[in-house]
């Protein structure tokens, strides 16, 4: 079976051994397909995500390339044999292949059992994430990165990473490692300036390794810089946080729930 991978730059693997994929706009292709791994995407749509206003007359291109990849992936395939991976139906075409054979399925299946284990057994689902994170080779279809038909999904997959980090880490607290991922911590609020969630875990982690003034200044450096950038104020839950800091609140601990 062959493997491919997204979280990074875009391979297919058979046997271990990458394939020569082709081209930019060849690879392209292949990724708008893989993208749909086991769905059919129509011809119309290929041509508008990779040619945009300038898809007409693309036609022969784009054949020639899927072509070109059929000959990459089935080296064995004769010249007129059928195509068992990269299939042609209903005026468009498909990777038909398991859903499991590309690394972002596998990834995102991870932090959904890791999601479902948090609360019950934070140490498996700890390592459950841990195991995933060694799936990503670089960022999300990182050969794409300017092209208009992958920023939907990079943004998506890479949302997906950070909330799987913020979820390890809540793995983490739950095991009484609070004092340990607080310098993890300080270094994803420096990545996420104006994301919330990591804030809030800084704080409760200084918190409960007895460094409550650190989680105040936390709070009050996110209060800053989204004043500053976006003219905004904390959450009321980012606030009540800081209240139940400065009273000690007995609530702080217990991890809250999900």
């Amino acid at each position: 079976m062959m493997e491919f991978r997204i979280l990074g730059p875009l391979e297919a693997l058979s046997g271990g051994e990458s394939v020569e994929l082709g081209p930019h706009k060849q690879r392209a292709v292949f990724a708008v397909l893989l993208l749909a791994v086991g769905r059919v995407v129509s011809t119309d749509r290929i041509l508008d995500e990779l040619w945009g206003d300038h898809a007409a007359g693309r036609e022969k291109a784009l054949w020639v390339y899927i072509s070109r990849l059929r000959s990459a992936l089935e080296p064995r395939r004769t010249e007129r044999g059928q195509s068992s991976m990269l299939v042609t139906r209903d005026h468009g075409y498909m990777v038909r292949a398991d859903p499991a054979s590309v690394d972002a399925h596998c990834f995102e299946a991870a932090v959904g059992e890791a999601g479902a284990r948090l609360q019950d057994d934070p140490e498996a689902a700890a390592e459950i994430l841990r195991r995933a994170f060694r799936l990503w080779h670089g960022s999300a279809l990182q050969d794409f990165a300017y092209d208009e038909f992958a920023l939907a999904e990079i943004r998506r997959l890479e949302e997906m990473r950070v909330g799987a980090v913020e979820m390890r880490i809540d793995a983490d607290m739950r095991r009484g490692l609070a004092a340990e991922v607080i310098g993890e911590l300080e270094a994803l609020v420096e990545q996420q300036p104006q994301r919330e969630r990591p804030v809030a875990q800084l704080m409760h982690a200084c918190y409960r390794a007895g460094r409550q003034a650190d989680g105040l200044r936390a709070f009050q450096r996110f209060r800053r810089r989204i004043g500053e950038e976006l003219g905004i104020e904390p959450s009321p839950e980012l606030r009540r946080l800081e209240e139940q800091i400065l009273l000690h609140d007995p609530c702080l601990a217990r991890w809250p729930a999900r």
